[in-house]
């Protein structure tokens, strides 16, 4: 899956604006979803990107406000407005509501085809699920024991760096309460979170826990202290009024023994949930 962020911060679509001010960018695209009249908002949804032109709107500014409403209620992703002929320019109105809601408002200009702009995302989206799936897999097999070094595909080597086999870590990160964030939800906030401490690490859902490998020498900053990233995840959920536990395993000279890391680790999680 990809996240609203990613689709904004990516070339492909940099004819996209986003008109709110929210920081969290992390919602998931699943796909994009056509709704021209407040009569088929019936259809939308959850982490569905919704497109519009308001050809077929009456009023278009509060049936904009309507179609928020229930974005907000299933959890869509984001409004895209196709700004043109039917609707001109994206409404203050439409903007100021989107910021009290906490919904994203996207601008479009009307030479993009909508069917274009749906093709990209797809496309988008087919890669980066096939990506995750070898991840998954890959870390799967490194936990298990199930690999070797002559057995780790070039497209991990490359995500994770030359250097990896040296500095390898697993991190495990699990919700711990009942009020649980939807796990593909929460292993994208988790993504988000680490690709600002670390440029290289592969990610994956294993049962109900996300499991991180990560290049330790990747770090952000020479001085960014692991200790300290934890207690700001810890922060981060307990606004959420999410609980997590967080298990870090030592590093170990070869990629092919992170499983004593991943051991490591849920050795933690076992001593923090109890």
């Amino acid at each position: 899956m990809i996240t609203v962020k990613e689709v904004l911060s990516k070339k492909t679509f940099h004819y996209l604006q986003q008109h709110t001010s929210q920081d969290d960018l992390t919602q998931l695209v699943t796909g994009v979803n056509r709704v021209e009249s407040i009569t088929l908002k019936h259809l939308i949804q959850r982490n569905e990107l919704v497109v519009t032109t308001g050809e077929a709107m009456i009023n278009p500014i509060s049936e904009c406000l309507s179609l928020l409403k229930y974005m907000k209620k299933v959890g869509a992703a984001a409004l895209v407005i196709n700004t043109g002929p039917y609707i001109k320019k994206v409404p203050e109105e439409v903007k100021l509501y989107a910021e009290e809601v906490g919904c994203i408002v996207i601008e479009m200009p009307w030479r993009i085809r909508i069917a274009d702009m749906t093709k990209k995302i797809f496309e988008e989206l087919v890669k980066r699920t096939k990506r995750q799936s070898e991840e998954i897999v890959f870390i799967e097999k490194l936990i298990s024991k199930k690999i070797t070094n002559e057995e780790i595909p070039v497209e991990i080597i490359n995500d994770l760096g030359e250097d990896f086999l040296f500095e390898g870590v697993v991190v495990i990160v699990k919700q711990t309460n009942k009020r649980e964030m939807e796990i593909n939800v929460f292993h994208e906030r988790l993504r988000e979170l680490f690709h600002q401490k670390y440029n290289k690490f592969i990610s994956g859902i294993v049962g109900q826990m996300v499991v991180f490998v990560i290049n330790r020498s990747s770090r952000v900053s020479e001085t960014m202290n692991f200790t300290k990233f934890g207690k700001e995840l810890y922060a981060y959920f307990d606004k959420k009024k999410i609980t997590i536990a967080i298990g870090k395993g030592e590093s170990y000279p070869n990629i092919t023994e992170v499983y004593k890391s991943y051991d490591e680790a849920l050795q933690v999680i076992t001593v923090v949930q109890n």
